[in-house]
């Protein structure tokens, strides 16, 4: 009873008497119903754009099967030295030289014009697949190997390729050593270099297309080289302009030669490489 004397009446708040009233209001479950069907489009909509995302990036790779070299081939390599010429006008220090390992190494085979000899050696460690940078350098009879090098840093522009194998005592410590004299020579290999392409070329050499028909044609005669255990000999100095890229052709002369070993590019105890030294002061 209230205050002014009217009276009031409990409602029955039995359950069957309830149910009815909770099914007077849907607007709870309608809500429900909209919500779920919300995510569910939001989620449609994530996937469709995921999936065009996906075959906008796959779509060039399935269609050309192709590498960045090949399908844009005039993209220049941008130096990062622009400028440098005109702001540096005072003598500088002289700077020692630079020994640079060339950025592709491989072998192509005169008996096999066709085919691709992709040096893909693996080992497998603890914590997962390791490659490791070393290559192999081989020259035999009827394979050449192909050695293409870039030109780094700014005024390291005069340059000489050379070539060492250390001493017999030192070559235990190197895998792979193979040397055979060709016919006529005791203990040394003959080694014609050719110089295959000029500082013209900007483009790099893909490995997965080079190949004994496919590889750059030879220019001229670098030298004849008689390489052996303990020799050290380097080319006459030529102009590598900075980011300019130079390829070499090396192949034995006689027959039954044979000289093969891993070059690995942070060891320059045997080796073929580029020594490039300062040219402006």
């Amino acid at each position: 009873m209230s205050e002014n004397g009217e009276r009031y009446t409990l409602l029955n708040m039995d359950e069957e008497e309830i149910e009815p009233v909770k099914l007077k209001h849907g607007h709870p479950r309608r809500l429900e119903r909209w919500a779920i069907h919300a995510i569910l489009w939001a989620a449609f909509a994530s996937l469709v754009c995921s999936a065009v995302n996906i075959v906008f990036v796959a779509l060039p790779f399935m269609t050309t099967g192709s590498s960045t070299n090949e399908r844009f081939p005039n993209l220049e390599f941008v130096s990062p030295y622009i400028g440098l010429d005109s702001a540096i006008h005072h003598d500088s220090s002289p700077l020692p030289p630079i020994v640079n390992f060339p950025i592709l190494l491989a072998q192509v085979d005169s008996a096999q014009p066709g085919a691709i000899a992709l040096d893909t050696h693996r080992w497998n460690s603890s914590f997962g697949m390791v490659y490791p940078a070393d290559r192999t350098f081989k020259v035999a009879s009827g394979i050449s190997t192909i050695a293409q090098f870039r030109a780094i840093d700014w005024g390291m522009e005069l340059c000489t390729l050379n070539a060492v194998i250390p001493g017999t005592t030192d070559l235990i410590e190197f895998m792979n050593f193979t040397i055979t004299p060709s016919q006529g020579n005791l203990d040394s290999v003959m080694v014609e270099i050719w110089r295959v392409s000029g500082p013209e070329t900007t483009q790099p050499l893909d490995t997965r297309t080079l190949s004994w028909k496919t590889k750059p044609k030879r220019k001229h005669v670098v030298g004849y080289w008689s390489l052996k255990p303990g020799t050290k000999l380097e080319s006459e100095v030529f102009f590598c302009a900075s980011n300019s890229l130079h390829t070499f052709e090396f192949l034995c002369v006689g027959d039954g030669c044979h000289l093969q070993f891993q070059q690995d590019p942070n060891d320059s105890r045997i080796a073929f490489y580029v020594t490039q030294r300062q040219s402006k002061k």
